[in-house]
């Protein structure tokens, strides 16, 4: 859904009979500002997230094939961000591919161990089309 700032308010900025309120509604409409400033930034990110998904995983798109072994931090490095960017973007956010809903984290090749020692590849699940 688009969020924008609603013209009514905008309007009373220009209106003497709210010129009480014209401290709040300046503050309030910045605050909005970067509300809408921060929205937009993270939609680029996960637009810029899920392209370089796609290009690195195309072979799975296209033809069908497994999925390359992929990290947060190969694609944090290609957008210029951190591992947390990426982990954070991809948390609770899907692709709709055809008939299925794929978790976006699933893209990525999971860890576990004992913090970062004895590293040992989590299970991870491959996604087929068909």
């Amino acid at each position: 859904p688009r969020v924008s700032l609603q013209e009514e308010y905008c309007g009373m900025l220009k209106r003497d009979e709210y010129r009480d309120a014209h401290d709040y509604l300046r503050k309030s409409m910045s605050e909005a500002k970067e509300v809408l400033y921060g929205l937009g930034e993270r939609e680029k990110t996960l637009d810029r997230l899920i392209s370089a998904v796609i290009r690195r995983q195309q072979a799975y798109f296209v033809r069908g094939a497994d999925l390359k072994p992929l990290t947060m931090s190969e694609i944090a490095r290609e957008l210029d961000c951190s591992i947390s960017t990426v982990s954070r973007a991809v948390n609770d956010k899907y692709i709709l591919f055809g008939s299925k809903l794929l978790p976006l984290r699933s893209f990525f090749r999971r860890w576990c161990g004992d913090s970062g020692r004895n590293k040992t590849p989590a299970p991870k699940f491959n996604f087929r089309r068909g």
